[in-house]
């Protein structure tokens, strides 16, 4: 994850608030899938809702620059979903997001991402509590 967070240019702030993530949570019905991550810091949020049928949407900048990323859903195989995003500048870039889980209590999300020809990926351990 550090190593995405220099990609982006991150400052300080921003930093601290991504390393204090504590939860994400996933729900999805018929026609949707959503994810929302939350942080100890109250005023870090972040929710994004896709459709099943992989339109791509719009969405607010994870990193919250200014301006907006859009973002599709695809389902690479029955147990996995996989989120493809992309952003313009500042440090404008595409990503990867798959979620996976290993057991009914730990979700694994694998992350890529490409930020001006630099390329990263990590992997966030969630469990249930």
């Amino acid at each position: 994850m550090n190593e995405a967070i220099t990609l982006m240019g991150l400052s300080g702030l921003m930093r601290q608030a991504i390393k204090l993530i504590k939860g994400v949570r996933i729900t999805q019905d018929d026609v949707s899938f959503t994810m929302a991550v939350f942080s100890v810091i109250s005023w870090f949020k972040v929710s994004e809702r896709y459709t099943l049928d992989g339109a791509t949407g719009s969405y607010r900048r994870r990193d919250f620059r200014r301006g907006r990323h859009s973002g599709s859903l695809s389902v690479p195989a029955h147990d996995k979903v996989q989120l493809n995003v992309a952003w313009n500048d500042p440090f404008g870039g595409t990503g990867t997001d798959v979620f996976h889980m290993p057991n009914p209590d730990v979700l694994h999300v694998d992350s890529e991402m490409l930020v001006h020809g630099k390329s990263c990926k990590y992997r966030t351990v969630y469990k249930r509590q």
